[in-house]
C-alpha cells in the first residue's frame, strides 16, 4: 500500500457506517468533546438507506466550530473491510482510530492519552490500546456490564500478542474504538486490505502492526461499547450455517491478510496459516456440538487432532457427550423442564 502524505500529530478517525442514524450521534458528541487539538474524521456511508449521512452532515459545522474536520464519503453497500480500504485513500494523520459507529469515547482525553503514551514510547510501539467498557442501554442510560482488557496493562512484545490477536487468547480483544495506530506503521507493513464483505476490517488493521511492531496498553477505561439485543452478531449465533459460513469467511481473511504481511518469514507464515486453520476448526467444533451436529463434530475433532491442535477440555467433553448422545438427553430434559 502506498503511504499517504502524513500530517504529524493529526489524529485521523476512520469510521465505517450502515444505518447507523440511531447511534452515530453518541461517537459525534465524543469526539467533539475531546481535548486533543487536531482531529479529522472520516465517515464511510456504506450505502444507508436511513438518514445516517444527513446526520452526519449536520455535525459538519460544530466539528469547523471546534477546529476539526469531518467529511462523509458515500459507497454503494459493500461491507466494512471496503469501507475502511476506501476510507484509508483519505487518511492523512500521524495517527489513525477507526471506531464502530454505535460506540463512543469514554472522556474527554481518551484521544490525548493515546498520544501521550506513543510520544512516551520508543519508536518500536505501534499500538496503544485501552480497556474498553461493554455497556447497556435503558431508558437513555449507560450501564456497564463488562470490561475489555480488565487485568491488561503496560508493555507487551509484539510477537506475543501477534498470537494473542490471531487466536484471541489471554484476553485480547477485537472491538476498535480503543486502538490507536501509527498510520505510516500500517502502510508500510501490509500489501493491501481484502475487502470481502462478510469480514470486517480488525484482524486486517492489527495484524500486521503487532507483527512487526510492540504493544502499549493503558489501563484505564476510554471507550464504550454499546451491546444491541439486534446486532448481527447475535442473529447469526442462532443459525448453524450462517456461523460456518461465517467462520469460513474469517478464516480466509485472516489468511489472505498473514499473507499480506510485508517482509513476513516463510517458516512464520506456514506456522501461522496453520494456527489460524486450527483456530477456527475449533470454532466450528464447539458450533457443531452446539447445534447437535455429530457428522460435522468428527470431521472437524479429525482435522485438529491431526494437526496436533489443543482442544480445550470444555469443547472435548461437549465432543464426548455428543457421540454418546449424552447432549441430546441434556437438552430433552432441559426443554421438558422449561414446560413444567
Amino acid at each position: 500500500m502506498i503511504c499517504p502524505s502524513i500530517n504529524k500529530g493529526l489524529v485521523s478517525i476512520l469510521t465505517p457506517c450502515y444505518n447507523a442514524s440511531l447511534y452515530i450521534s453518541y461517537l459525534m458528541e465524543s469526539i467533539l468533546k475531546q481535548d486533543y487539538p487536531s482531529i479529522e474524521m472520516i465517515v464511510i456511508n456504506d450505502g444507508s438507506t436511513d438518514g445516517t449521512e444527513s446526520l452526519v452532515n449536520s455535525f459538519v459545522e460544530r466539528f469547523k466550530s471546534r477546529g476539526y474536520a469531518l467529511r462523509i464519503i458515500h459507497q454503494e453497500n459493500a461491507g466494512q473491510s471496503s469501507a475502511i480500504n476506501n476510507g484509508l485513500k483519505y487518511v492523512t494523520g500521524e495517527f489513525l482510530v477507526w471506531p464502530d459507529s454505535d460506540d463512543y469515547f469514554a472522556t474527554s482525553n481518551a484521544i490525548s492519552m493515546m498520544v501521550k503514551a506513543f510520544e512516551n514510547s520508543n519508536k518500536n510501539i505501534g499500538l496503544v490500546r485501552v480497556h474498553e467498557a461493554l455497556i447497556k442501554r435503558t431508558n437513555e442510560n449507560d450501564e456497564i456490564i463488562g470490561i475489555y482488557g480488565q487485568g491488561l496493562s503496560g508493555f507487551e512484545y509484539s510477537k506475543k500478542i501477534f498470537k494473542e490477536c490471531l487466536l484471541q487468547e489471554n484476553g485480547f480483544y477485537y472491538t476498535p474504538g480503543g486502538f490507536m495506530i501509527k498510520t505510516e506503521y500500517l502502510f508500510n507493513s501490509t500489501k493491501s486490505i481484502f475487502t470481502d464483505k462478510l469480514t470486517g476490517q480488525n484482524a486486517q488493521l492489527l495484524f500486521p502492526i503487532l507483527y512487526h511492531y510492540d504493544c502499549y496498553t493503558i489501563p484505564e477505561i476510554y471507550y464504550h461499547v454499546l451491546v444491541r439485543p439486534d446486532s448481527h452478531s447475535r442473529s447469526i449465533a442462532g443459525n448453524f450455517n450462517k456461523c460456518i459460513q461465517l467462520f469460513d469467511a474469517y478464516e480466509e481473511t485472516n489468511r489472505q491478510t498473514i499473507e499480506n504481511i510485508i517482509n513476513i518469514s516463510q517458516d512464520d507464515l506456514v506456522y501461522y496459516e496453520s494456527l489460524n486453520k486450527s483456530n477456527y476448526d475449533l470454532k466450528r467444533l464447539a458450533v457443531s456440538c452446539q447445534f447437535n451436529k455429530l457428522k460435522n463434530a468428527k470431521i472437524y475433532y479429525r482435522r485438529l487432532k491431526e494437526s496436533k491442535f489443543k482442544i480445550p477440555s470444555s469443547i472435548l467433553i461437549r465432543y464426548i457427550f455428543l457421540q454418546l448422545g449424552i447432549l441430546q438427553l441434556v437438552r430433552y430434559v432441559n426443554k421438558f423442564k422449561n414446560k413444567i
